[in-house]
């Protein structure tokens, strides 16, 4: 007996090369998913944070951690701001920092400073020119020195907790913040705080204040945009308010005033 040859349906055979191109339709959805997951992943900006005087970079973890998940590159790392000149901090510690920033090859360098952190910053550009320089925000800068360091400057203790770099912060027409130039012509937001734990801070400044600098202070020429929000000097830098703020400045060279925390 002839065996008869089996032939498949014509919608079998059609089935099975369409499950075939959409296999391959999916594969190459998800290679191209991938391609581009790993493309957003790779930061090509580098943020320095450099923080405030006797302090650590701990008290800018958690501005690095947000700055982190906003992808960008981060560089948090301790600085001997008792120990060494305004100058030495520039010309040595932040020269080191920006150096491992460019390691990276980053398209842009940014700066977040606290406090005594945005005049060694100035002392380093001043000096060092960076091509690739982003944006900075400083927060709580004495851009014009403190009348806190005017009163405490001749204090033993002051000296010994402060340092040199201490001594440098004064309102005098000498002092480091004074000398440095008087304006700036990069991108610099600055965050200004008005509230102090000390009530008596006030009636001490004769303006508004955040316990150790005074508004008027905090202001310089050139600046792209100024904001006053209620934190201290002490602990502003890890307040939801001012990361969000920060990073929306980094992002967009603008504060966000109608921001809710």
């Amino acid at each position: 007996m002839a065996l008869k040859s089996k032939v498949l349906p014509s919608y079998r055979l059609l089935n099975g090369n369409v499950k075939m191109r959409l296999v391959s339709l999916m594969l190459s959805l998800v290679f191209s998913l991938l391609f581009s997951v790993n493309s957003m992943a790779a930061p090509s900006q580098c943020v320095i944070l450099l923080h405030a005087l006797a302090r650590t970079s701990y008290s800018m973890s958690s501005m690095a951690r947000y700055l982190q998940k906003a992808n960008y590159i981060v560089i948090n790392q301790h600085y001997p701001t008792t120990r060494k000149s305004i100058k030495a901090l520039a010309s040595e510690d932040v020269a080191s920092m920006v150096s491992q920033c460019q390691q990276y090859k980053p398209s842009k360098i940014h700066f977040v400073t606290h406090s005594i952190g945005g005049i060694v910053l100035r002392a380093y550009l001043k000096d060092y020119s960076l091509p690739n320089l982003g944006r900075v925000v400083m927060l709580a800068p004495p851009n014009h020195g403190s009348q806190l360091a005017d009163l405490l400057r001749h204090n033993l203790i002051y000296q010994i907790i402060a340092g040199p770099a201490g001594q440098e912060l004064t309102t005098g027409p000498y002092s480091t913040p004074n000398t440095l130039s008087q304006s700036v012509s990069y991108d610099v937001g600055i965050i200004a705080g008005n509230f102090s734990f000390n009530p008596l801070m006030r009636a001490f400044f004769h303006e508004e204040n955040d316990g150790k600098v005074p508004l008027s202070s905090t202001q310089i020429t050139g600046m792209k945009d100024f904001i006053v929000l209620p934190v201290s000097h002490m602990f502003m830098m890890s307040n939801t308010r001012v990361i969000k703020e920060v990073v929306h400045f980094l992002q967009n060279g603008t504060f966000n005033s109608s921001m809710s925390i």
